[in-house]
C-alpha cells in the first residue's frame, strides 16, 4: 500500500504544507486588501472595477492567490478528516475492494481521532504518546504478492 501513499515517513510534512499554504495565502491576501486601501482608496465612491485599473497585477495575483486558497483549504480539510478517520485516500475511494471495509465502514488501522493526530504529530500531548508502528517490519513483500493473481505475479 506504500505506492498509494504520499510518501515514506513524509505525511507530516505534507500535511503542515497543506495546512500552512493556506495561511500564508491569507496573509498575501490581507496584504494585498491593505495595498488596495492604501494605495487604490479603498472603500471609496468609486465603482470597484476601478480597481483593476488601479493596480492589475495585484489583481491578477490576488485572483490566484484567492482561487488557491480555495482549493488547498479543501485538501487540507480533506487530509485531516482521513487522518483523523484512519483512512487513506486510496482505501476511501476503493473501499469496496477491501476485505476489511465489507463489514465495517471502520479502518481496522485506525486508534481513534486523538490517536492518529498524535501519531501524525509524533508528539506526547497529555496521557497519549505516539504508537511509532513500523509497518514494513510487520507485514512484507511477500504477503502482499501471495494475494496477487499468478497471471498478474512478476517473475
Amino acid at each position: 500500500w506504500v505506492d498509494n501513499c504520499v510518501g515514506d515517513k513524509n505525511l507530516r510534512y505534507f500535511t503542515g504544507f497543506v495546512c500552512f499554504t493556506p495561511l500564508c495565502l491569507f496573509l498575501y491576501l490581507h496584504g494585498a486588501y491593505l495595498f488596495y486601501q492604501n494605495y487604490c482608496h479603498i472603500p471609496s465612491s468609486e465603482p470597484w472595477t476601478h480597481v483593476f485599473h488601479c493596480a492589475p497585477s495585484v489583481t491578477w495575483f490576488t485572483s490566484i492567490a484567492f482561487l488557491h486558497c480555495l482549493w488547498v483549504s479543501g485538501l487540507g480539510a480533506t487530509v485531516l478528516v482521513q487522518i483523523a478517520a484512519g483512512f487513506t485516500t486510496n482505501e476511501r475511494i476503493n473501499s469496496w475492494k477491501y476485505k476489511y471495509f465489507q463489514s465495517n465502514a471502520k479502518s481496522p488501522f485506525s486508534f481513534g481521532v486523538i490517536q492518529n493526530l498524535v501519531d501524525l504529530m509524533n508528539r506526547r500531548i497529555l496521557c497519549y504518546t505516539p504508537t511509532n508502528l513500523d509497518w514494513t517490519r510487520i507485514y512484507t513483500i511477500e504477503d502482499f504478492t501471495e494475494l496477487i493473481p499468478l497471471r498478474l505475479r512478476r517473475s
